[in-house]
């Protein structure tokens, strides 16, 4: 199945998915990450359910401008296996993210643990992106889906 990832975020700055994906495959075989200076990512986030355990991942990314260039694959891998999340927005400025079904974090909202106020950071760095701020504003609405993991990595 091809996976497509984005080069540049919507404020234009670089996403750097396909170093970080190309990290987490290799701290999948057991690279050591103390010298690197991005953390890898280790799943995508997908609408919809079509990924399953088992199947062939084709990385890619477009050339040019996203739908109108031609896609460039940079890696495969497999999937080792998904989970169910849900972003659920209950203002403008805060969200429950729940993962198979159980509360996994807020963005917003102050009535959750300590757990929960890391886990926020973790999910957004374990997806690619910098920090949770920059995680919620591209998941910015109501969302249903699954996390692809091609590390062992489950939540």
């Amino acid at each position: 199945m091809n996976i497509m990832f984005m080069t540049k975020f919507p404020d234009g700055t670089e996403t750097n998915f396909k170093s970080k994906i190309l990290l987490g495959l290799c701290v999948k075989s057991g690279w050591n990450m103390d010298e690197e200076k991005i953390s890898p990512k280790l799943h995508t986030i997908r609408q919809s359910n079509r990924v399953k355990k088992g199947m062939k991942l084709s990385m890619r990314y477009w050339k040019d401008k996203p739908y109108r260039s031609p896609q460039v694959e940079f890696c495969k891998a497999e999937c080792l296996s998904t989970q169910d999340i849900k972003i659920e927005w209950i203002t403008a400025t805060s969200c429950m993210v729940y993962i198979d079904g159980v509360f996994f974090t807020g963005h917003g909202i102050t009535f959750y643990s300590e757990d929960a106020l890391r886990n926020k950071d973790i999910l957004a760095m374990n997806d690619g992106f910098n920090s949770a701020a920059d995680f919620f504003d591209w998941f910015n609405k109501d969302f249903e889906g699954q996390i692809i993991h091609w590390t062992n990595l489950k939540y």
